[in-house]
């Protein structure tokens, strides 16, 4: 009878303990792993503002020919001041929800990119984002006055995917309303022929007082990651204190 008790609490007291060491197995497993991908988030908004910055100091270069855009590396693509000639169709005019700060621009507030196809001299089209325009001027026939026709060359950067997540809403199609700028599906969506794998997003050859409004390069990044990731990894390391404390306590009663 003796012996049972006394492997009833043996029990116990293994339970008693394994259990606080399931948990802080689990939780410091979290906090490592938000400290890594705040680091590597960090790491990318460094390469991404150090890309922005090169990317404004260098003229406008021709776009890539056509026939090499499979083999393009669109990382290093990414924000390269380019011009193209050709003209738009502005029949197959999409929007791209976003907001734009207050303060920053003409126009801000909710509103949309306006994509819309430009079919290049040489072969090919290529989206270009025309600029922001605010929710009640969404309508084409709104402003109708920037919409040039025939030839002309336009200035901008590249711009390439724009990832989703899970709070990312599904496009609207019936209100012309995306969410994400997924080159691809709009492209397939709009059923351009030798579609370009990149957009070009317009900037600094356009009246800033006009609709769409031009994009600005943000050389503004903030990159606080880094703090964050110190966060975490602080974290993680109070809790491993806390732990050995309690497990001071524990073996010693």
């Amino acid at each position: 009878m003796i012996n049972e008790i006394h492997h009833l609490n043996t029990m116990n007291k293994v339970q008693f303990q394994l259990i606080p060491n399931v948990f802080f197995i689990i939780a410091l497993a979290i906090l490592v792993a938000l400290g890594t991908w705040q680091v590597k988030r960090f790491n990318w908004k460094t390469s991404l503002i150090e890309t922005i910055n090169s990317a404004i100091d260098q003229p406008p270069q021709p776009l890539p020919p056509m026939d090499t855009w499979k083999q393009l590396d669109l990382d290093q693509l990414n924000y390269r001041a380019v011009k193209a000639t050709g003209r738009f169709n502005y029949k197959d005019e999409v929007h791209l929800f976003t907001h734009v700060p207050a303060g920053k621009a003409t126009y801000s507030g909710v509103g949309y990119w306006v994509i819309v196809p430009f079919l290049l001299e040489d072969g090919g089209t290529v989206l270009v984002n025309r600029g922001f325009v605010p929710e009640k001027f969404k309508q084409q026939r709104t402003r109708l006055k920037s919409q040039v026709e025939g030839r002309q060359t336009i200035t901008g950067f590249i711009k390439t995917d724009q990832g989703a997540n899970y709070f990312t809403p599904e496009t609207d199609y019936k209100n012309n309303i995306w969410y994400t700028r997924n080159i691809k599906a709009i492209s397939d969506h709009l059923e351009l022929e030798n579609a370009a794998p990149f957009l070009i997003a317009r900037s600094g050859d356009v009246n800033k007082d006009s609709l769409p409004q031009p994009r600005e390069i943000n050389v503004n990044l903030e990159n606080r990651h880094l703090g964050y990731a110190l966060t975490w990894y602080g974290l993680a390391l109070t809790l491993i204190g806390v732990f050995v404390v309690f497990s001071f306590k524990s073996r010693k009663e």
